[in-house]
């Protein structure tokens, strides 16, 4: 996992010790964005297991099978988020250090760098979405799994917006309005995420 290299290796190529390991280690990769898409593909696998348990079960709701391979799509598209906030910030490191890069090349970059983690927290209030959608559908012994699922997608959300909020810091007054929209919008989601999670932890 190094930042000078032309091409990041996926991160899913490596053990989880090796990914936790270089996340508390003084490199530029895993990005903090890496390893909020790392939580957030593991908060939506509690969610199929939920589903896949329930499919074992007799007579599962039909839409059940849809939303397996919904979830699954999500994960992936998840992933690959992950790996390409690492290589983007990679690339960003790389030619910071170089002195000829046109101004117009390193804004792209820069824009680039608000894009994928913006998609991200997207996909992570999708997996929100779906949790919701899943909660009444999964047999009983399979609840909480969704509920830990849907609180490590919170979690990973609301990393994602702090990362977006830090990014948009830098932004001249006048720049990226629409970016900030999308992300008043998010935490307008996230916000009614909690409530409904907080609602979740008081049944009995």
């Amino acid at each position: 996992m190094n930042a000078e290299a032309t091409a990041t290796p996926s991160l899913w190529d490596h053990t989880m010790q090796q990914v936790l390991d270089a996340a508390g280690a003084r490199r530029s990769v895993p990005t903090g964005g890496s390893v909020i898409a790392v939580s957030g593909a593991f908060g939506v696998s509690l969610l199929v297991l939920a589903v896949n348990l329930t499919l074992t079960k007799k007579d599962p709701p039909a839409e059940l099978t849809t939303l397996h391979d919904t979830l699954r799509l999500l994960q992936r598209r998840i992933q690959a988020l992950g790996d390409e906030d690492a290589e983007l910030f990679a690339a960003f490191m790389k030619e910071a250090r170089q002195q000829d890069v046109a101004a117009e090349q390193t804004e792209a970059l820069r824009q680039q760098t608000r894009e994928v983690p913006l998609q991200l927290a997207r996909e992570l209030q999708e997996g929100l979405r779906l949790a919701q959608q899943l909660r009444p559908l999964v047999h009983t012994s399979v609840v909480s799994d969704v509920q830990a699922g849907a609180a490590i997608l919170h979690g990973a959300g609301q990393a994602s917006l702090f990362t977006l909020a830090h990014n948009f810091s830098s932004l001249e007054e006048g720049q990226g309005e629409e970016f900030r929209q999308q992300w008043e919008q998010l935490c307008q989601e996230q916000r009614l995420a909690q409530e409904w999670l907080t609602a979740e932890a008081e049944l009995r």
